[in-house]
C-alpha cells in the first residue's frame, strides 16, 4: 500500500531527495546555540578556588573567543605535566603536594616589592605569553584555613598572594617551632609530604566534553554539499570547529589534571613578616626550600620563581609546548574552514557571511591577548580585563546573528536516507 506525507510548501530538500528541512521555530535556534557553542564553554578549565567573578568572564571570554578556553586548558595542561617533561627532579612532584603545585592550587605571601625584582631579573618560565612562572592570585580566590593580608601603611609593606610555580622548591611543614609555624601559635603540624589535599576529577565536564566533540564531529561531517554551496566559508556548521576545538583540549586537561576547590598556603619568608604586621594565617600545607631564600636578607630568590627549570634545553622545551598551543589552537579551525571550502563564498550573496570569518579569525588568533589582559586581576579591577577585551567579542555577537539568519534560510534538516 502506498502513502504520502505532506510536507509544508516552505521545505526544501536543497537536491537531495531523501532530505527534509523545515523552517527553525524558536526552540531549534536555541537548541543549536545551546550545543554548539554555550555547552562547549561550560566544559572551561578551572583555576583551583576560582571566584564566581572569575568563572563567569572566563566563560564569556571562551563562548564569543574560543582559542582563549583552548589555549587557558592547554597551559594547565603544560603546567601540569611540565616537571616531567622536564626530567625535574622534585622529591615532592608524584605526590599529593606536588599534584597541588603543578595544578597552580600552592599560594605564598610575598612582597610586592620582591615579585617586581623578580620579574626583572628572572629568565625562567616564559611569563608574557604563555606560562608566566609568577601569577599572582586574586584575593577573592577562595584560601583554604585563613589567609589575611597586613594592611598596607607606615612602615608596613604591600603584600599579595601568588601561584607557587610548578618547579619551586618546597619542604615539609613545619622543620621547627616558633615563628615558622602555623599562624601565630607555635603548635607544630606533621610532615606534610604526605597530605591528601582535597581535590577531584571533574566526571560531569568530562562526560560533557566528549559528547561535545562527538557532536561536533557530526555536525562538521554534516556540513557539506548545498550547505557550503550557498554560504561557502560562513557554513553555520564550520563555527563549530574552534570550539570541538576547544573541548578536546579540555578533556586532555580534565582527564590528567585534577580540580581543587580552594587554594593552599605554603610559608615564605615574607610570611613571617607579614605576622609581625597583622597577618594571620593558617592551615599551611608546605615551606619553600631553603634554596630559595637569601641567607643574607632572607627573602626570597629571583631565580626561586623558576625552581629547578635552569637549563636552556628545558626553557626551550617549555616554551616550545606552549608556542606549539597557541598556533593549534589559533591556526587548526582556519585550517579545517580552508580544507573544507577553500575560502570561497558561496552562491548566497544575501547574508553577510564576513561576519564568521572574523569571528573565526580573531576568535582563534587573539586568545594570547585574553591571557595577557587577565594577568593583571590583582592590580586593576577584573572589569578592565572585560573592557581590554570587549571589541574582540564583537565580531562573535556579529556571528551569531548571521548563524540564526543562514538557519532560518536553510531550515532544520531531516534525513530519510
Amino acid at each position: 500500500m502506498n502513502s504520502s506525507v505532506t510536507v509544508p510548501p516552505s521545505a526544501k530538500n536543497h537536491g537531495d531527495p531523501g532530505l527534509i528541512c523545515l523552517p527553525p521555530v524558536w526552540t531549534d535556534y536555541l537548541i543549536f546555540f545551546a550545543t554548539n557553542y554555550i555547552a562547549h564553554a561550560g566544559t572551561l578549565i578551572s583555576h583551583p578556588g576560582e571566584s564566581i567573578q572569575e568563572t563567569v568572564i572566563a566563560a564569556a571570554n571562551a563562548l564569543f573567543i574560543p582559542g582563549s578556553g583552548a589555549l587557558r586548558a592547554f597551559r594547565f595542561l603544560v603546567l601540569y605535566l611540565s616537571p616531567r617533561l622536564t626530567g625535574s627532579t622534585h622529591r615532592y612532584s608524584s605526590t599529593a603536594l606536588g599534584q597541588a603545585e603543578r595544578a597552580g592550587a600552592l599560594c605564598m605571601v610575598v612582597q610586592e616589592r620582591v615579585v617586581g625584582r623578580a620579574l626583572q631579573t628572572t629568565t625562567g618560565t616564559p611569563r608574557f605569553f604563555f606560562g608566566e612562572n609568577i601569577r599572582s592570585v586574586p584575593l577573592e580566590r577562595k584560601i583554604h584555613g585563613v589567609c589575611k593580608l597586613p594592611v598596607p601603611g607606615p612602615g608596613v609593606p604591600k603584600y599579595c598572594l601568588v601561584e607557587v610555580p610548578p618547579h619551586m622548591l618546597l619542604r615539609p611543614w613545619p622543620l621547627d617551632l616558633g615563628s615558622g609555624s602555623d599562624s601565630k601559635s607555635g603548635n607544630s603540624e606533621p610532615d606534610s609530604s604526605n597530605w591528601q589535599l582535597g581535590k577531584s576529577y571533574n566526571v560531569p565536564k568530562i562526560m560533557i566534553s566528549i559528547l561535545q566533540i562527538v557532536w561536533g564531529v557530526v555536525t562538521l561531517y554534516k556540513t557539506r554539499g548545498d550547505q557550503i554551496t550557498l554560504f561557502g566559508y560562513g557554513a553555520f556548521g564550520l563555527t563549530v570547529a574552534p570550539y570541538a576545538i576547544m573541548s578536546i583540549i579540555n578533556l586532555a586537561t580534565n582527564l590528567v589534571r585534577p580540580e581543587y576547590a580552594a587554594m593552599y598556603l605554603v610559608h615564605s619568608p615574607e610570611m613571617d613578616t607579614a605576622i609581625s604586621h597583622g597577618g594571620e594565617f593558617q592551615g599551611i600545607v608546605a615551606g619553600v626550600g631553603d634554596l630559595s631564600v637569601d641567607v643574607d636578607t632572607g627573602e626570597m630568590m629571583p631565580e626561586a620563581f623558576t625552581g629547578d627549570l635552569e637549563s636552556t634545553a628545558d626553557n626551550l622545551r617549555y616554551t616550545g609546548l606552549n608556542l606549539l598551543g597557541y598556533l593549534v589552537t589559533a591556526i587548526l579551525p582556519i585550517a579545517l574552514v580552508a580544507g573544507y571550502t577553500g575560502f570561497q563564498s558561496g552562491s548566497n550573496v544575501e547574508i553577510p557571511i564576513s561576519w564568521i570569518l572574523g569571528w573565526l579569525i580573531v576568535g582563534s588568533v587573539s586568545s594570547v591577548w585574553v591571557r595577557i589582559s587577565g594577568a593583571y586581576g590583582d592590580v586593576v579591577h577584573p572589569i578592565w580585563g572585560v573592557i581590554l577585551v570587549l571589541p574582540l567579542w564583537v565580531p562573535a555577537i556579529g556571528g551569531f546573528v548571521v548563524v540564526g539568519e543562514m538557519l532560518n534560510d536553510f531550515g532544520i534538516c531531516t534525513s530519510f536516507d
